[in-house]
């Protein structure tokens, strides 16, 4: 057998092709001469010194490579001997692709021999196994120290932290390259058991890649927001560059999940919900400093007329484009697929539970505070547009009222100039600057205001008589359909959904109201009373009132039955409760009515007795009224219950009152047997009807109602 065989190939990675070829033949041919004899004790010896051989050569080359790349050089810092054993593992890395795509092809057709690429692999795993298990070792140990951690976290100024950081993190991801390879070469990994646990070495800097995205990303979107400027992500509308860097580096946090691949599936479990909390934390960040830019520029300041301007827009663009790009983030990393198959490998525990609701509630907050970042934005462009919307709806209102004998309907389109003229002097900057959804929001915004002040400005007009004040706002119902055209736009504006907003629906009710007798706006006063009235003894400042009602055969019985922590109105300063050492208490009494009064005017207030010095009182009083079976089926009849404080020297205080629609009665409701009812006592809050009320001053049943019901704004 030629002596030079082995050498050749305990070399063969300097040799020249020709040569290992020539040694690789002479191999097989002495393998088939001595296959010949049987038995064959030679076969193995040669097969030994081959392995031999290629053990020798890959050991000679990753000592050489070693001290090329580490050795050679002296006296470096923490990051630089880290790159160091980096470009190490990266020459491993590659030596294996060499391997695996040449030379064990080669082996095997020249020379029959399959285990190559299993012996490369087997000698190099201990070599890496021993150094970088070494090298985390010296590095990372003191990194399970936490002040240590948090020192690293908070030192901005100490660059070599996020250096050596970087570096370790392309050492893992080396690392995770060469364990993986294990598995394209053995059909069945081997258990190498250190290797297989690689990410362990890793640990405590995991920590603090986290730590360190967190940071970044943050100084990041900070510093992209201070010197924004614009791009024009497409021709129809526009973005800045602090929008595109943000999405960019949620994205990147997607790709270093990615590039980890941590093996420990249940903490792969922990990883993805932290990142994908810090994306939310992001977006909303980024938000509130769009937000923040505005209000150190001064654009909500209220200081001249106010247009939108192409910044604004594309501010409300940003903070959308960022918020679409986290809602993509499920979609891209699969996240269901991901979590049904850490689940499958981790079990279903409550932790695992506890994290899916945690991130459905990380996400809804996230959208939450964006949306309430958009709508302080939209606010602050409210308070900006309202003084000239104001003013376009008040040239509006003189239209109509210096052409009160015209045509309904042509006079209002008339009236309607200064408001379309306003509009159509922003609505160009809009549509060619904004998002889809964005500008929906704008106009939004536009209706919303522009409603409102229609309606705050129609109750505001001076007029002297019922006839007039009912054309008035019969002409602005007329206007509210072509308002709606106009915002509609043939859907190339809001959407019937959006134009019949709780807004537009108040408006149109109140303007509606203002057209109508006295009468029937007193009806709807008490049916809206009746329909409020809460039962709940947690929302109740003012006090509960316990009472029972029942119709039968004709009569109406109304029991009051008593009543809990009433407003004491009787001061315990006064001399008289401070000699007595008395706590503040009341005289309370109460008030029982059939409303709407002209519809029961035969029937009279009655009253319960007086209750000396206490704010939980007990009536136990009945009272009865003959009630017909027509007048019990009105829709506006209640039962009024007015709590007060009697006082001898001077009027009685309000304490509260409390309605009972007569469809909640036993008797007339489909309710068998009659029950305590448990009514919150309440106080008349200002509404647009009590302005209706007071608006009228030609009328005197108007003002009466008004003044009774104004004193029941409080209890004082």
């Amino acid at each position: 057998m030629d002596e030079s065989i082995f050498p050749i190939i305990r070399n063969h990675l300097k040799e020249t092709e020709g040569q290992v070829s020539k040694a690789l033949k002479a191999y097989k041919n002495c393998e088939d001469v001595l296959s010949k004899y049987e038995p064959s004790f030679a076969l193995p010896v040669i097969r030994g010194l081959l392995e031999k051989a290629l053990r020798l050569c890959f050991l000679e080359w990753y000592q050489a490579t070693y001290a090329l790349r580490v050795q050679s050089v002296r006296s470096v810092d923490e990051c630089q001997r880290v790159k160091l054993y980096v470009d190490v593992i990266t020459d491993v890395n590659k030596l294996l692709t060499i391997g695996m795509k040449r030379w064990h092809p080669e082996f095997w057709m020249l020379a029959q021999y399959e285990s190559y690429t299993p012996i490369m692999y087997d000698e190099l795993q201990k070599m890496v196994n021993h150094d970088i298990e070494m090298i985390c070792w010296s590095l990372l140990r003191h990194y399970n120290d936490n002040k240590r951690l948090r020192k690293m976290l908070t030192d901005r100024n100490r660059k070599e932290n996020e250096c050596t950081i970087s570096a370790l993190f392309s050492l893992y991801a080396g690392t995770q390259t060469f364990v993986e390879a294990q598995h394209q070469i053995f059909t069945e990994s081997p258990q190498y058991d250190n290797l297989a646990n690689y990410h362990k070495w890793f640990r405590p800097i995991l920590v603090l890649w986290l730590g360190f995205a967190v940071i970044r990303g943050s100084e990041i979107i900070t510093r992209c927001v201070n010197i924004d400027t614009v791009s024009m992500d497409n021709i129809h509308a526009q973005t800045s560059t602090s929008a595109l860097d943000t999405a960019a580096v949620i994205h990147q946090l997607v790709q270093f999940w990615e590039r980890l691949m941590w093996p420990d599936v249940c903490e792969n479990y922990v990883i993805i919900h932290f990142l994908i909390e810090v994306m939310c934390y992001f977006t909303v960040l980024y938000a509130e400093r769009k937000l923040e830019k505005l209000e150190l520029e001064g654009y909500f300041d209220t200081i001249d007329q106010f247009d939108i301007s192409e910044r604004l827009c594309i501010a409300l663009n940003n903070i959308e484009y960022v918020k679409e790009a986290l809602e993509g983030i499920p979609e891209e990393i699969k996240y269901d697929a991901l979590i049904r198959e850490l689940e499958d490998k981790c079990g279903i525990t409550r932790e695992t539970y506890n994290y899916r609701i945690r991130l459905k509630q990380v996400f809804t907050f996230t959208y939450v505070n964006v949306d309430l970042i958009f709508n302080s934005i939209l606010e602050g462009v409210g308070k900006r547009v309202r003084p000239e919307i104001k003013r376009c709806v008040r040239d509006c209102l003189e239209i109509v009222q210096a052409n009160l004998s015209r045509s309904g309907r042509e006079s209002s389109r008339d009236a309607l100039d200064p408001i379309f003229n306003y509009i159509d002097s922003n609505i160009i900057t809009l549509a060619k600057s904004l998002l889809t959804l964005n500008f929906a929001r704008m106009l939004q915004l536009f209706w919303d205001i522009i409603l409102r002040e229609l309606l705050y400005a129609g109750s505001n007009v001076e007029v002297k008589g019922g006839e007039q004040q009912k054309t008035v706002f019969d002409r602005l119902l007329t206007m509210l359909p072509m308002l709606r055209t106009y915002f509609h736009n043939n859907d190339g504006g809001l959407s019937e959904d959006e134009l019949n907003t709780p807004v537009y629906w108040e408006v149109h009710d109140v303007m509606n109201m203002y057209t109508l007798e006295t009468p029937a706006i007193i009806s709807h006063f008490y049916r809206v009373r009746g329909d409020s009235q809460v039962s709940d003894p947690k929302t109740a400042p003012y006090g509960i009132l316990t009472v029972r009602a029942s119709y039968w055969n004709g009569k109406l019985t109304v029991e009051v039955i008593a009543a809990y922590n009433l407003v004491a109105m009787d001061d315990a300063f006064q001399l008289w409760n401070l000699c007595m050492k008395s706590q503040p208490s009341n005289d309370p009494y109460v008030e029982v009515e059939i409303q709407p009064e002209r519809k029961f005017s035969n029937i009279r207030t009655s009253r319960t007795k007086v209750q000396r010095k206490t704010v939980n009182p007990t009536f136990n009083e009945k009272f009865h009224w003959d009630v017909s079976q027509e007048e019990s089926g009105q829709e506006d009849a209640v039962i009024l219950f007015t709590v007060k404080d009697y006082d001898f020297l001077s009027h009685n205080d309000f304490l509260g009152e409390a309605v009972v629609p007569f469809s909640k009665i036993p008797g007339i409701a489909a309710k068998p047997i009659p029950q305590p009812m448990h009514l919150n006592l309440r106080v008349v809050e200002p509404s647009h009807t009590l302005h209706i009320f007071k608006s009228r001053h030609w009328d005197p049943e108007s003002q009466r109602f008004y003044e009774r019901h104004a004193k029941r704004g409080s209890v004082e």
